[in-house]
């Protein structure tokens, strides 16, 4: 048996056990809150051990969310605030699971962007190469594309030093996080011992402990709330890395070209007609190529990102609605859960807003072309809409931005905007993950 479908279990062995006839007399509103927590603890103690495939969490999380549901009638007051909080915060791990499959389409959308930005280039240099071959002297292009390639490899050292301190950075961030999951797995350790201990103790020891237990859970819930931020930081830095590795890969792209070209001009200036039609025919096929690319790179964003985009972002929604639920009663605690599904929102966004900008890049220097790939004035048509969209969506990740920003800050988490955000203009965002 996996450790997913162990997990998945002992999360049906806590629903048995408190299904049992000695927990008949209990509350049924208690029960499930103390059910959904269970689960929810035990799901933390078994962070960092799980497969990646995240069965086990989803298993768990949707049971936390159906126990919640099913004992809404018994629930009001306190209690019912405090399960609205368990509920969001199962679908916020929903949401994240969910996050990180759109994530994994948005990088795939990024990499047939960037194979297809090599067909491009190389398309529209055999067309100019053709055209010149007739008559071309290598001279003067063999000295201009040396002087290209040292001044490339100069701004590729630029970008990767600039890449490792984000990398860096994010990898700081997410030690800190680990180490306030660990902190908080110890402390919800500690409350779980004074809990064992409520059976066997005297009424007025049992709230003492009682006490002191919950003193403990709401550091925990603290710490793990902290980590929670903490990764959603490094995840809304992370895409910059991507960024850099695409401006890397577009540099090394320009000196493969220049290079490409240097051995070309050396035959060419041999080889004149023959090497102006072989050119031609080259050019011919890397259009064809990316054409095909073209097309494989839209259907991964329209029938597999934005599928799993959605379905992201709408659990996430839901998360952020169920904890303004409990908003009366626990105002910060509301607060923090809905700062965190907004932010891991914003993160998705980006990421979903930078695969889009990159298509409409590619798509746009495809109009630039002209002839060299066809229909340019279809490839421009077709950068518009992607385009249209990276700024739809960076539109989205700004307001998540500031929903995260209004309900950290009414939860204490984080410090005004000295300069909030401007809410006159429009949104949008190119491929560098500018807004403007």
């Amino acid at each position: 048996m996996t450790r997913s479908h162990r997990l998945a279990a002992a999360a049906a062995s806590i629903l048995l056990a408190a299904s049992l006839p000695g927990c008949l007399d209990e509350d049924k509103g208690d029960i499930a809150i103390g059910e959904a927590s269970a689960l929810l603890q035990q799901l933390a103690s078994e962070q960092g051990s799980l497969p990646p495939d995240g069965y086990a969490e989803q298993q768990i999380y949707r049971q936390v969310i159906s126990t919640l549901q099913g004992a809404q009638s018994e629930l009001d007051g306190d209690r019912k605030a405090a399960a609205a909080l368990l509920t969001a915060k199962a679908q916020t791990g929903l949401g994240k699971i969910a996050a990180s499959r759109a994530l994994d389409q948005s990088r795939r959308v990024v990499d047939a962007v960037i194979a297809a930005r090599g067909s491009l280039d190389g398309a529209v240099e055999a067309a100019a190469f053709a055209d010149a071959a007739g008559s071309y002297r290598a001279a003067d292009d063999l000295a201009e594309a040396r002087a290209g390639i040292a001044k490339r490899e100069r701004e590729i050292e630029t970008v990767k030093q600039a890449r490792a301190q984000i990398e860096a950075r994010v990898a700081e961030i997410r030690a800190e996080a680990d180490a306030n999951l660990d902190a908080a797995r110890s402390v919800r350790d500690q409350e779980a011992a004074l809990r064992l201990r409520l059976p066997e103790a005297s009424p007025g020891e049992a709230e003492r402990l009682l006490r002191e237990a919950r003193v403990f859970g709401r550091e925990a819930d603290a710490l793990e709330s902290e980590a929670e931020r903490l990764r959603a930081e490094a995840d809304s830095i992370a895409p910059e890395i991507a960024e850099r590795g695409l401006d890397v890969g577009r540099l090394e792209g320009q000196i493969a070209s220049l290079e490409r070209a240097m051995e070309h001009a050396q035959a060419r200036e041999e080889a004149g007609k023959a090497e102006s039609a072989s050119a031609r025919q080259r050019a011919s096929e890397l259009a064809d190529v990316f054409a095909q690319q073209v097309t494989e790179a839209r259907r991964i964003a329209s029938e597999d990102l934005a599928p799993a985009y959605d379905e992201a972002i709408q659990t996430l929604s839901s998360a952020r609605s169920t904890a303004g639920q409990a908003r009366s009663a626990m105002r910060k605690q509301s607060s923090a859960a809905q700062g965190l599904a907004s932010e891991r929102a914003a993160a998705l966004h980006r990421s979903a807003a930078t695969a889009h900008a990159e298509l409409a890049r590619l798509l746009d220097a495809a109009g630039e072309a002209g002839t060299a790939v066809g229909d340019a004035a279809g490839f421009a048509s077709m950068a518009t809409e992607q385009q249209a969209e990276a700024d739809r969506i960076a539109g989205a990740a700004a307001e998540a931005d500031r929903e995260a920003t209004d309900a950290l800050v009414s939860a204490g988490a984080r410090e005004p905007d000295p300069e909030p955000f401007d809410q006159g203009g429009d949104e949008t965002f190119d491929s560098s993950g500018e807004e403007g």
